[in-house]
């Protein structure tokens, strides 16, 4: 069988053909077959097409494509492969590029680890029971979420540990639609049918005006999961003046500037949309919580998902 790699991005069709891998048209999925001796050149494809934009901001040369980049991405490259592969048994040449690409894990993780002292830990350490990440995890199982994975530290590292052996392919998570909070789960509730009656309110804005109540709302369906989240989240929206510009020069200053006066626009044009619940809600309500900072708060979480 062939595998098909959708590469829409310019800049990525750019970098293939700097190493000899033609990908002419973004309408047109570069095919690849799927067996032993394209292991490589299907790795080579998989990094470019997982590449994330940091990654590629500060990428010296093509050239370091031809090998593990870091270990995000080509944990992401081995992952999107092991997608594309059928069942295990089901083609004859897909068996040998699983089977590569379990030995090229089992020797390539032990080297990223390798004088790695953040992820050299002596043991996984979990959230202690009477913690908000705790908490939040049992809220997590009694809303019907499925995990394999638990909220961990690794050192100096945060992530999650798997409970248990995991094979390729294998579901880490399974969460029901309503334990997620998106525009229709929203819109059912009594903040959001509230907000659903102003007129003309983007979905963005109907997000972060829910946010911005909902979490002071001892009563909320999402009570334990507002609660586990910190209280700052030092994203570049809330970086301070004297920081961004001491990043004067660059293209992060830039983009800081950017999006911080985008924010405060959005936010001044939704100052009397506030002002006006305010007025409507003054029992239910407090100033509080319409403060720019709250407001940024809300949006970060939204904008960094």
């Amino acid at each position: 069988m062939d595998i098909k790699f959708d590469l829409p991005d310019p800049s990525k069709r750019s970098l293939l053909a700097a190493v000899g891998v033609e990908a002419r048209s973004p309408y047109t999925p570069l095919r690849i077959h799927a067996c032993g001796q394209n292991v490589t050149l299907l790795m080579l494809v998989a990094r470019v097409h997982c590449l994330s934009k940091i990654e590629s901001y500060f990428l010296e040369s093509p050239q370091e494509l031809q090998s593990p980049l870091n270990l995000r991405n080509e944990a992401a490259a081995v992952s999107l492969l092991l997608s594309y592969l059928p069942g295990p048994g089901q083609e004859e040449g897909c068996e040998e590029v699983r089977q590569a690409l379990r030995q090229h894990c089992e020797g390539l993780w032990p080297s990223f680890v390798h004088g790695d002292a953040s992820m050299q830990a002596d043991s996984v350490r979990y959230p202690a029971d009477d913690s908000p990440a705790a908490d939040f995890q049992r809220w997590a199982a009694d809303v019907g979420i499925q995990s394999n994975i638990r909220i961990a530290k690794f050192g100096a590292l945060r992530g999650c540990a798997a409970g248990r052996d995991i094979e390729p392919g294998e579901n880490l998570l399974s969460i029901p639609a309503a334990a997620l909070i998106y525009e229709d789960t929203v819109r059912k509730t009594d903040v959001g049918r509230m907000l659903s009656a102003i007129p003309d309110l983007a979905v963005d804005n109907l997000l972060i005006l829910f946010t911005m109540i909902d979490r002071h709302d001892p009563d909320s369906a999402w009570a334990r999961y507002w609660a586990s989240l910190p209280a700052a989240f030092h994203t570049g929206l809330s970086f301070p003046p004297t920081l961004v510009h001491r990043l004067a020069g660059t293209a992060g200053a830039l983009e800081l500037t950017r999006a911080q006066g985008h924010l405060k626009r959005q936010y001044d044009a939704t100052r009397p949309l506030l002002a006006m619940l305010l007025a409507a809600y003054p029992a239910l309500l407090s100033p509080a919580w319409f403060e720019f900072g709250q407001y940024t708060w809300a949006a970060e979480l939204w904008y960094s998902y």
